[in-house]
């Protein structure tokens, strides 16, 4: 609460029925709609769904966003965990950076939006043949419209594929074809390396 403020924290799951009303809603619509204080009415839902409770909190300027993209250091990344409702990054990360802060605002260019989300990572992380177009490479690949994608999650429906990718490739597998899932399972756990002893 000191962190973001009671108005700046929305409620986007619940584990029962009884509670469906307040999802959407920040901590000061759910004192009003239960009649309690905000805090109070925070606590009593947390009991009620016995501590099964998904939220979301804003913090920040746009402009922190904007330099922290333009930093050299930063990757494209999402932490968003599969969930009955995720947080909306989980589907829309990527696709916003390349239609929000790539077409729209111009904040980062083609290519160094694409070098942060796959050679740059790839690196940080030391993953063997992976992160770039290459030969002798694994073939993880996104083939997409620029002009077109965009991310379409919200806090209230995240679970909502974005528009704009027609192909995903996976270890040399066409995974979504002409934005159609072909229920292939092509993925596999990939871990990174620190001592030097890579193996993926």
């Amino acid at each position: 609460i000191r962190f973001a403020g009671l108005d700046q924290i929305f409620i986007t799951s619940v584990k029962t029925n009884k509670n469906k009303d307040i999802i959407g809603k920040n901590l000061i619509e759910l004192g009003e709609i239960r009649g309690k204080d905000p805090y109070n009415a925070a606590f009593d839902l947390i009991y009620e769904e016995e501590n099964s409770v998904g939220m979301v909190d804003f913090y920040g300027l746009e402009e922190h966003i904007i330099k922290i993209l333009k930093r050299p250091e930063q990757n494209v990344c999402t932490d968003g965990m599969i969930s009955d409702n995720p947080h909306p990054r989980l589907y829309s990360s990527f696709p916003k950076v390349l239609g929000k802060y790539v077409r729209e605002e111009e904040v980062l260019s083609l290519e160094e939006a694409i070098y942060k989300m796959t050679k740059k990572p790839a690196e940080t992380f030391r993953l063997k043949n992976r992160g770039e177009i290459k030969e002798g490479n694994f073939a993880d690949i996104v083939i997409f419209n620029l002009e077109k994608i965009k991310d379409k999650g919200t806090f209230v429906e995240p679970k909502q594929y974005p528009e704009g990718i027609d192909y995903v490739i996976i270890n040399g597998n066409i995974t979504l074809e002409k934005g159609k899932y072909n229920k292939i399972l092509a993925g596999k756990v990939l871990e990174g390396c620190i001592d030097g002893d890579c193996n993926n």
